[in-house]
């Protein structure tokens, strides 16, 4: 491994050397590229043809750095995931479960060809590391926020929403489901108060497919559990399966909500009502609770134009098959996505320049904060929590997105009577 990445990357990710107990398992996933030996591919400062720079955040399973080719000034994202750490698990099965994502990962974005989306440049792999060479963004979507303590102008949620809304449209067209949409998980790219004036100045772009799903093609439904607390859709917890596309529209509300009324509204009223995971029927109270609350709006600001408040109380619909589409979404006269009239309307597809825009001043840096984490079960391993009470001295968190899993015992615990869907949480560390 290179010197720079060693003291760049956390001890966990720095092994190198012999291939891994699952080499076969990993050539087998057909979207990675062969192996090569690490020192083919590295060299003091580089991996491959990219010269490390800077680290730039960390995953469970990865840590992200900055990069650049030689004599070129355009950087990059550069994912580091280390295999290691992917397949810790006692059991075989659940790291061949996380190999198989971390190549579906690599397809989703290979697949992606659209202005709103991350893009994925290269990929390379040695026995011990997957790298990924990615489009950076100069922030997130939370570290915009952080700039609108009572929540964002309008014509910046129109801005930024638009975009995501075309960016999922071309993902489940795609059959794809991203299923962890959040702030963090969205990249920021120009200066939001000239957005309006020059859309093709700035864009926000939807990042990390880490736990993405294909979109069964004969309209099967999705089992497993995976989300962000505060973001994933009610029918995750409430239903033994469900529709990731209309999920996806959930979370990209409950993004919006964070958007419109900012960190400490969202913290307050919207956030408590993933506090208690382990009950389906307290969280399902709690999060029809959260809908009304926000429906009835913030003291802070005033209160929301009709076409914006009926397009967010659509998204956060409870019941999924009453939730807008994203078609529906992209005859929103709100987006203002559709051109003709009434009976020659046509989608309008927004264009931008795909080289990144040149960023002008960095923006200040913004508060310290615990990021969403990220929670993933297989159908076995979720169900039974409800039947183990939580602990009796678990005082209530501050805000700070995360969710204390129970004791490991409910992990393996037998399951009960099906009465609903239940989860044992196993945070996971979010890459911005």
């Amino acid at each position: 491994m290179s010197n720079i990445l060693k003291k760049i990357l956390p001890r966990a990710l720095q092994a190198t050397g012999s291939p891994t107990d699952l080499e076969s398992t990993w050539a087998q996933q057909e979207a990675l590229p062969p192996s090569v030996a690490a020192d083919k591919l590295l060299t003091e400062t580089c991996v491959g043809p990219y010269e490390v720079l800077r680290r730039l955040g960390d995953g469970e399973f990865s840590t992200v750095v900055e990069c650049r080719k030689a004599d070129n000034p355009e950087t990059y994202a550069l994912k580091v995931i280390g295999k290691a750490k992917v397949q810790r698990h006692s059991s075989i099965l659940k790291s061949k479960r996380n190999i198989s994502r971390v190549n579906r990962e690599v397809r989703a974005m290979r697949a992606a060809n659209h202005a709103g989306i991350c893009r994925l440049f290269d990929v390379m792999q040695t026995p011990s590391h997957i790298y990924l060479v990615l489009e950076k963004g100069d922030r997130d979507l939370y570290a915009l926020i952080d700039d609108y303590p009572g929540g964002c102008p309008e014509n910046v949620v129109k801005s930024a929403t638009r975009i995501l809304v075309l960016a999922l449209r071309h993902c489940h067209n795609a059959k794809i489901a991203h299923r962890d949409i959040k702030p963090e998980n969205i990249l920021v790219c120009g200066d939001p108060h000239t957005w309006h004036q020059n859309p093709d100045a700035g864009i926000v772009k939807l990042c990390d497919f880490g736990l993405c799903a294909d979109i069964p093609e004969d309209g099967a439904l999705l089992q497993d559990f995976v989300g962000s607390p505060g973001f994933f859709a009610p029918e995750l917890l409430q239903r033994p399966a469900y529709d990731g596309a209309r999920a996806d529209l959930f979370s990209l509300g409950a993004v919006m909500v964070e958007l419109i009324f900012g960190h400490d509204f969202f913290g307050a009223v919207w956030y408590p009502a993933y506090e208690d995971l382990l009950k389906v029927d307290r969280f399902a109270a709690a999060i029809a609770d959260a809908v009304a609350r926000v429906r009835c709006g913030s003291n802070e600001r005033p209160p929301l134009e009709p076409p914006l408040q009926a397009l967010l109380n659509g998204l956060l619909e409870v019941v999924p098959e009453r939730r807008k589409t994203v078609e529906e979404l992209c005859h929103e006269e709100w987006f203002e996505l559709m051109r003709g009239g009434p009976d020659q309307a046509s989608l309008l597809r927004l264009t931008f320049d795909h080289s990144r825009p040149s960023a002008g001043e960095k923006p200040a840096k913004h508060r310290a904060r615990s990021k969403a984490q990220t929670l993933r079960g297989s159908s076995a391993a979720l169900a039974a929590a409800a039947a183990a009470p939580a602990p009796a001295d678990a005082a209530k968190p501050p805000f700070v997105r995360k969710v204390t899993p129970p004791p490991d015992a409910i992990l393996e615990a037998a399951p009960p009577p099906r009465e609903g869907r239940v989860v044992s949480p196993q945070p996971r560390g979010s890459l911005g």
